[in-house]
């Protein structure tokens, strides 16, 4: 319909097109006599009459009739057409003036993703070879697209053409990839290190990924050298920060983010970074850093949750009840606030309040914590039926979670003797989810406290025809034949293929001491019982050396050991049971 508007009128919107978004830029001649006006020349090129005239081709009618359209698009707010219109004739007239505003408005929509668009962005490229921009947007493209080589490419463009880098980001990203694309990364870097030693970008780059992929030593040396080429570069001094806390360095880390902050004051990353490090050694000064923070941004839920916990942990109950209470009414944070008014209520011996809160806790990361709180305080205070129906109902709400509820009301009844309640919750959760071997696993404790030993060697067997090479079944397995029955031999090749899975595991270095005393191995046992209990001091693995030393005579260490075993549960039953087994008081 636009080719009907008035002669007068359509003229004149394509002078003011051309004049004001277009004017010098080079075109394909040709098409229609009417469309082809000559732009005005620029007032500053008016006034500078010496330099070299400048040509302007005239587009054709159709080009000219697509730009308008584009135009009144964009006014109108019709953005993807716009777009649409400006990447056709980018690519029709192949003209720099038009190409740079289509690459513009593709960038403006977040639209740099599709495939035309990207071209046009390479079509730039090809018609302004030396200028930087577009190659840096391709650059960023290709980093967001995960193509990271040939990101990188184009970072070595950028490079050679003397202009900014995006090396740092590009080992930024390669976090979310393989070890082995990480690698292939790795090697670049040091390739191209060799030949700009002191290039800051690529530096950085090392330092970031080494830091991602857990070796902060050798990242601090990096960012270190880069900081030796800039030392004004805040990006560096913060990443040093953060491998100092990471290396257990809290107090140096802190004291590099508080110089900084002396130079940029207002720098809220700066005022975040430095309060969360305070919080690992100053607790105090982390709180009158996030009040100073929550102060300048009073609705800021983030730094509501952060001073509410800091607060919650210095004691200071009435302030993170306050901060809590805020996130409740601004709507955020809000499972994060239940589950710990929660917890500041448990501790007031609330105990109503505090499960009341507990149930409002619905997702994030407190959610089964609070499943796990609101049971065992119904277990306490002998009121389970309740807390089981509501449990029954949370597992219907979340079938994801369902399983991970049935485990937690499950150990929660083993730990209070309910044995007989958990093996009957146990077997419902099977029909459920018959191969989860997590909840086999749990059922097999079960039954060998119920003293159903086929039954539960029948679990563990299940569990390793499931995964054969699951260790803790089979230490458990071995365990059970070992204490229970008298299949001895069996008991120690389970307990043996545990330990070359993982040799280091206190509980199977237990298990296969406890084994060889069952064979009589006494002194094998008690060097096997000695390391487990220097790797982890632990109640279990007390009472069993404790045994083996009273039953070779060394009657006062094993009442050392088991005393110290008391300290670490003092209504240890196994070792109540193992001194009155061998009137041993």
């Amino acid at each position: 319909m636009y080719r009907h508007l008035h002669s007068k009128f359509y003229l004149l919107c394509l002078v003011l097109l051309v004049t004001s978004t277009l004017g010098g830029c080079a075109s394909q001649t040709g098409g229609d006599t009417a469309a082809q006006q000559t732009a005005p020349a620029s007032t500053a090129e008016a006034d500078n009459s010496n330099e070299k005239e400048q040509v302007i081709k005239p587009f054709t009618m159709d080009t000219l009739y697509a730009l308008l359209v584009a135009e009144i698009a964009g006014n109108r707010n019709q953005h993807e057409l716009a777009l649409h219109q400006y990447l056709q004739q980018a690519h029709i007239t192949r003209d720099l003036g038009i190409t740079r505003r289509a690459v513009l408005i593709a960038q403006y929509l977040g639209a740099l993703q599709l495939q035309e668009a990207y071209q046009t962005v390479e079509l730039w490229t090809e018609l302004e070879p030396d200028n930087p921009e577009p190659v840096y947007i391709l650059a960023t493209e290709n980093i967001k697209r995960g193509n990271l080589d040939l990101a990188y490419d184009y970072s070595l463009q950028l490079q050679a053409m003397g202009s900014a880098t995006v090396f740092q980001s590009i080992a930024a990203q390669a976090t979310r990839f393989s070890e082995a694309e990480q690698d292939a990364l790795l090697q670049r870097l040091d390739t191209d290190l060799e030949t700009w030693p002191e290039h800051f970008q690529l530096l950085m780059g090392k330092s970031l990924l080494l830091h991602y992929r857990g070796e902060h030593e050798t990242a601090l040396k990096y960012v270190n050298r880069a900081i030796a080429v800039d030392k004004e570069e805040l990006a560096a001094w913060q990443l040093k920060a953060n491998l100092l806390d990471t290396l257990d360095k809290p107090e140096k880390a802190a004291k590099i983010i508080a110089t900084q902050l002396q130079k940029h004051p207002d720098n809220r990353r700066l005022q975040l970074q430095y309060a969360r490090i305070l919080t690992r050694f100053d607790l105090a000064e982390a709180q009158q850093q996030f009040h100073a923070m929550v102060k300048q941004s009073p609705f800021d839920a983030d730094l509501l949750l952060s001073l509410a916990l800091v607060s919650k942990e210095l004691g200071d109950t009435a302030t993170a009840t306050e901060y809590f209470e805020q996130l409740l009414f601004l709507n955020k944070h809000a499972s994060a606030a239940y589950y710990y008014l929660g917890n500041i209520a448990e501790e007031a011996g609330e105990i109503d309040r505090a499960m009341e809160h507990y149930r409002r806790v619905s997702g994030g990361e407190e959610y089964l914590f609070a499943i796990a709180s609101l049971c065992e305080l119904a277990l306490e205070q002998d009121n389970y039926p309740p807390c089981q129906t509501h449990l029954s109902n949370e597992r219907k709400r979340f079938p994801i979670a369902a399983q991970q509820i049935y485990l937690i009301e499950a150990d929660l009844l083993q730990r209070f003797h309910k044995n007989v309640e958990g093996l009957e919750l146990l077997n419902k959760a099977l029909e459920d989810f018959p191969d989860d071997t997590n909840l086999l696993y749990t059922r097999s404790l079960t039954l060998e406290q119920l003293n159903q030993l086929d039954e539960a060697e029948a679990d563990l067997r299940r569990i390793l025809q499931l995964k054969p090479d699951d260790a803790n079944a089979l230490n458990a397995l071995g365990y059970v034949l070992a204490n229970k029955t008298d299949r001895y031999e069996e008991a120690y090749e389970y307990i043996s293929r545990a330990l070359e899975i993982e040799p280091d595991n206190p509980a199977y270095i237990d298990s296969m001491g406890w084994v060889l005393y069952r064979m009589n191995q006494q002194h094998e046992a008690l060097l096997r019982l000695r390391r487990a209990m220097d790797l982890y001091p632990n109640h279990e693995i007390a009472a069993h050396l404790g045994e083996v030393l009273w039953v070779m005579g060394e009657k006062e260490e094993a009442r050392k050991v088991w005393e110290e075993g008391l300290k670490d549960a003092p209504d240890s039953q196994i070792i109540r049971d193992t001194k009155e087994r061998l009137n041993a008081y």
